[in-house]
């Protein structure tokens, strides 16, 4: 979603693979993009496909992925450690 509206919605039957997200980039997202937009995506083995960021490069859109899960910015973790 964009701060003004979401983007890029799509409903799938069942679980997300390589090829259903390729599916929803190039026809889905990818045309409601804009040169200069950023599109953030977890560490999922899927969403780290280089033809997903090619696809998404394309309309001129920058690509970010997160930083992979650290209970360092999970302070919830640490307390439940602590608890255990």
């Amino acid at each position: 979603f964009s701060y003004q509206a979401i983007l890029g919605t799509m409903t799938l039957n069942g679980s997300m693979n390589p090829q259903g997200f390729l599916t929803y980039r190039k026809p889905v997202l990818a045309p409601s993009l804009w040169p200069g937009a950023v599109v953030i995506m977890d560490n999922f083995p899927t969403h780290k496909n280089q033809k997903v960021v090619e696809i998404l490069s394309t309309v001129g859109a920058s690509v970010f992925f997160l930083p992979p899960y650290s209970t360092d910015f999970n302070p919830r973790e640490k307390f439940w450690f602590i608890l255990k």
